[in-house]
């Protein structure tokens, strides 16, 4: 007669069934960005494209656009694999008064990073309104 802990193998699977819920609901953030430490914002498409090649020194413009980065919900664990997409990347990067700088690259609709970390998803809704936003906000300087 076999030996097993209290509840045996049983517990097992529920066990692993609740972690991959948990790790496929686990939303992250950037790092808090503090607006009015923002000295302007770049923006670059790549490929590049003379339509999102922009730069914000606007203090109302860079805190609509320091608001939204600062309210993704970015999910680290995904299925897909952002190599086997192509697309378009915008790339900001935020450049903070005391001569700091973080880039950030929105990919495909999809994938967010940060600098070269790790890709996270994001919604949808979240890629599109980055878009929006950048359509709905003409660059201060043509870089």
């Amino acid at each position: 007669m076999k030996k097993t802990f209290a509840g045996g193998k049983r517990r097992v699977l529920p066990a692993a069934l609740l972690l991959a819920v948990l790790l496929t609901g686990c939303t992250g953030k950037i790092e808090h960005i503090e607006p009015n430490s923002v000295e302007q914002i770049a923006v670059e498409s790549l490929p590049q494209s003379e339509t999102w090649a922009r730069t914000y020194t606007d203090r109302d413009k860079i805190g609509r656009i320091v608001s939204y980065l600062n309210g993704l919900q970015l999910r680290p664990f995904f299925t897909e694999n952002p190599d086997e997409y192509t697309g378009q990347a915008l790339v900001l990067t935020v450049t903070f008064a005391d001569g700091t700088v973080r880039e950030f690259t929105h990919f495909g609709n999809m994938f967010f990073r940060e600098g070269g970390g790790a890709w996270q998803r994001m919604a949808y809704a979240q890629a599109v309104e980055l878009e929006t936003l950048l359509n709905d906000l003409p660059g201060d300087v043509t870089p």
